[in-house]
């Protein structure tokens, strides 16, 4: 919420009446984990479909989004905090750091 211009956020006039989901949930004073941003990601995504429709996941980091599409539960809330995942950072940093965060 309150981030329409740094999040590059479509206007509601470029939307023209698109139902968007996962969008504004919360102000930026507030604390939204990757957990929750897949529960609501995911909960949004399976009432899309249950209306026969299907969704088209655009926008957010790229790290969400690829996590989103790899289906990554269980990540803790602070990533950091994981020593598994951190030494996947740290494997990815010497890889190819550009494609899996930019």
């Amino acid at each position: 919420q309150g981030l329409d211009v740094g999040a590059a956020k479509a206007s509601l006039e470029e939307r023209q009446g698109i139902p968007h989901h996962v969008m504004d949930l919360v102000p930026p004073t507030v604390e939204y984990s990757y957990e929750q941003f897949l529960r609501d990601a995911r909960s949004a995504t399976e009432h899309i479909l249950a209306k026969g429709l299907v969704p088209i996941v655009v926008g957010g980091t790229g790290m969400y989004m690829r996590w989103f599409m790899q289906n990554r539960a269980g990540i803790t809330s602070h990533p950091f905090e994981d020593e598994d995942l951190t030494g996947e950072f740290d494997a990815r940093a010497e890889d190819d750091w550009d494609y899996d965060f930019q």
